[in-house]
């Protein structure tokens, strides 16, 4: 019986490590800010052309800072 009380408790800690770990991930690796990249993709058939057009820096990111990999892969 004592152990079945420990495995939540443990998986409680667990959970709290791995939580601030992601929050210490994005203050190591990124900045808290905003950038915006305005471009334009052009093309036909046989051509595929990407310009860049402006790049602007914005305010604090208002994104999460959890989950910092995107794991829904809706996109290319």
């Amino acid at each position: 019986m004592k152990k079945l009380f420990w495995i939540p408790f443990l998986i409680s800690l667990l959970t709290i490590s791995v939580t601030g770990q992601n929050i210490e991930t994005f203050n190591k690796y990124f900045v808290d800010e905003t950038m915006r990249i305005d471009y334009y993709h052009i093309g036909e058939a046989k051509e595929e052309i990407i310009t860049l057009d402006q790049i602007y820096k914005y305010g604090i990111w208002a994104g999460s800072r959890k989950n910092l990999i995107d794991n829904l892969n809706l996109g290319r």
